[in-house]
């Protein structure tokens, strides 16, 4: 009986496959456990995370120009080490893009990026508007139109009110009109009492109120109480009762706020800032002529002009740190008091007690700066444009172009819209945009 002796190429087989087996299991294995061949390094890496949101939710996501088929929110595991081009799109919204890094062994995310809506600019209301201010609940806007030169009126306009409450400012002050102030809770407003030349006048949304003078001097609301000083006397509206009473200061007193005074120093032509309590603590301030400015508990704002002085009457280290713009506009969600000041071509941010950090700076002057409710974005008007800017440092300052216009006065936030004082198409009033 013969031994039988399988062909060369069947003995071989076996041993192949083993090699081939052995050559490509740890290739597999690297591959399952998210290792990838550099091969600008020359080497093994392993691959990172990619987590992708959107606020609406259910953009297409493209990475490097390609579809990934995919719609946020999205978790890209095994992702390249490198920087990718990510777009977000989604039909009615502008695209989202940037160029991010994802690192080896990392997980990287895009998960606050907001899609803004593309909508043309409606008309709501017809006329020659000044400004542009909604009240601390963003739920209706005082308007100033400037019905000639020597005439303008009050508008308080809300998207839910029909039909919208008017009143007539008085003459005088029509040719100095300055920018308004409501108080915290939205019940009154002040005009001008910013420096001593400006007339000042208050009303409230009520109709058939009438805008009522008050002396010339500057002005602060405390709650729902204006005080002024002229150095001499001191003025207090109380708002809601609307009383008015005035009491002369004794020198060196120049002007009081609540437990507050602000003094002249007695050896120099400084000011101090007097804190009464069970101690009275007195802090000389830096050369100025400062006047109450705004209150954000804890911390009292001194303003000169446009320079602004933080101090926290209480703290060991009372100076908190100093601003140049033009006025505060707070972010009522931040964990610290914050607001956006805007100069001429520059718009800062002061979350007091740190420095101020410069967001953005451009050769065309600005017009008004918006908070968004995120806090991580921001509105921003110049002369002709409207912009949607991003504050997070990851991404750095993607701006997006939301609308353009021949000539914008001013804006204000009214629930999650824009409306805009401005001239489009040679029309003139106030322009509603939707965002989201």
């Amino acid at each position: 009986m013969s031994h039988y002796t399988p062909p060369l190429h069947r003995r071989i087989l076996p041993w192949l496959f083993f090699l081939i087996f052995l050559a490509v299991a740890p290739v597999l294995l690297l591959y399952t456990a998210g290792y990838r061949y550099n091969a600008k390094k020359n080497q093994l890496e392993r691959n990172g995370t990619l987590i992708v949101d959107s606020t609406p939710s259910g953009a297409t996501i493209f990475i490097d120009g390609h579809t990934t088929h995919e719609t946020s929110p999205v978790t890209f595991l095994n992702m390249a080490p490198g920087w990718h081009r990510l777009e977000l799109k989604k039909p009615g919204f502008h695209p989202w893009k940037k160029t991010m890094e994802v690192r080896a062994e990392q997980v990287s995310f895009a998960n606050d990026i907001w899609l803004w809506r593309e909508h043309t600019p409606s008309l709501v209301l017809e006329g020659d508007f000044r400004s542009s201010t909604p009240n601390p609940l963003q739920d209706m806007l005082a308007l100033i139109e400037q019905s000639s030169s020597s005439s303008a009126k009050l508008w308080y306009w809300s998207p839910t009110q029909t039909p919208p409450i008017l009143q007539q400012i008085p003459s005088s002050t029509v040719d100095r009109l300055s920018p308004l102030r409501w108080n915290a809770r939205g019940t009154a407003l002040l005009g001008g009492g910013i420096t001593m030349e400006q007339e000042t006048w208050w009303s409230k949304p009520v109709e058939h109120a009438r805008i009522d003078l008050l002396p010339r001097a500057i002005y602060h609301w405390l709650d729902q109480s204006a005080i002024g000083s002229n150095g001499r006397t001191q003025f207090v509206l109380d708002a809601r009762t609307q009383t008015f009473t005035q009491t002369p200061l004794v020198p060196p007193t120049l002007s009081t706020s609540n437990h507050l005074s602000l003094k002249t120093e007695a050896t120099s032509s400084g000011r101090l800032l007097v804190e009464r309590s069970i101690r009275t603590h007195a802090f000389a301030l830096p050369p100025g002529n400062w006047n109450f400015g705004d209150l954000r508990s804890p911390y009292v704002l001194l303003n000169d002009g446009d320079h602004w002085l933080a101090v926290h009457p209480r703290s060991d280290q009372p100076h908190q740190g100093e601003i140049r713009g033009d006025r505060p506009r707070w972010f009522d969600g931040a964990r610290q008091p914050t607001a956006l000041f805007l100069s001429p071509r520059e718009v800062w941010v002061w979350t007091i007690g740190n420095a101020p950090l410069l967001l953005w700076r451009q050769s065309e002057p600005l017009v008004q700066a918006v908070w968004h409710r995120s806090g991580q974005y921001i509105f921003l008007a110049d002369k002709t444009r409207l912009s949607a800017i991003s504050l997070n440092d990851h991404y750095g300052r993607i701006v997006t172009t939301l609308a353009e216009f021949d000539d914008i006065v001013d804006m204000g936030l009214v629930g999650r819209d824009l409306y805009i004082a401005a001239t489009k198409n040679n029309q003139r009033g106030l322009w509603r945009m939707q965002v989201e």
